[in-house]
């Protein structure tokens, strides 16, 4: 006999439907959350790194430092010796009186230009350059004068016969001499000249000697003697020399030829 549900019986519960489960039994949203975080976890590292791309490119790199110029170097003044009057190479003359090549001589020099009147020493290295090829250290002197014959003519007032005169310019080498003023004529100097012990001739006869042993002609030590038999002799060889007649006496014809020499291709006027 079939059972008809009465009015009073409860309905049948419906059946419980459990949620799809996924892979390995989790459930969709477990899935959905793990795959949220994944794709959360690559977008920050996706963002780092196209951070550190981004600035690794824009990053400057280094500049390859320049190489160190080389220093110039500086030029040394040189400090001029203390109580020295240095003088420029301008062209002017000084009346030489007594020089040093070594320090051991420069107080004596010093002491030279203390001693004569308007006397001054130089420092040939503070100084112009035309004592450099000679090795000078100090320069004893009076001057300077702006022509020859002013240097000449003070020279024959310091009676030094030792003073010889120089001319202040680079290119000069050695002495200037009082035979290359320009005067129409020459005093004649022969066998006792100087005896009376004037200065003027006797300056004169030291310069003729020095010129002569510039030449090689005159040996002996040039002391400001009188004209005697050993300026003689250098005199009458050199006119020898020079194709003039040998008279030991210095004439016009001499001093000319005197101009015209050369010192190591150097003309002495």
């Amino acid at each position: 006999m079939t059972h008809r549900p009465s009015d009073t019986d409860a309905p049948p519960a419906a059946p419980t439907v459990a949620p799809p489960l996924g892979p390995g039994g989790a459930s969709d949203t477990g899935w959905i959350m793990v795959a949220a975080i994944v794709i959360g976890v690559l977008t920050v590292l996706l963002l780092v790194t196209t951070v550190l791309v981004t600035r690794s490119g824009t990053t400057e790199k280094p500049k390859a430092s320049a190489p160190a110029s080389s220093a110039t170097p500086t030029a040394v003044k040189t400090t001029a010796a203390e109580g020295s009057t240095n003088i420029k190479c301008d062209g002017t003359f000084i009346v030489e009186l007594a020089r040093s090549t070594n320090a051991s001589a420069d107080a004596r020099v010093e002491t030279v230009a203390a001693k004569e009147k308007n006397g001054k020493f130089l420092d040939a290295a503070a100084s112009c350059s035309t004592y450099e090829s000679e090795g000078v250290r100090r320069v004893a002197y009076i001057g300077p004068f702006d022509t020859l014959a002013k240097a000449c003519a003070a020279r024959v007032k310091t009676k030094d016969m030792k003073a010889v005169l120089h001319k202040m310019d680079a290119d000069q080498v050695g002495d200037s001499y009082c035979i290359c003023r320009d005067v129409p004529t020459l005093p004649v100097l022969q066998s006792g000249a100087g005896t009376n012990g004037d200065a003027a001739t006797l300056l004169m006869i030291a310069e003729v000697q020095r010129m002569l042993k510039a030449l090689g002609f005159f040996q002996p030590k040039i002391d400001g003697a009188p004209y005697g038999p050993r300026t003689v002799s250098a005199v009458q060889a050199f006119q020898t020399d020079r194709k003039l007649y040998a008279s030991g006496v210095v004439d016009q014809p001499t001093w000319t030829a005197l101009r015209r020499s050369k010192d190591d291709g150097r003309p002495f006027c």
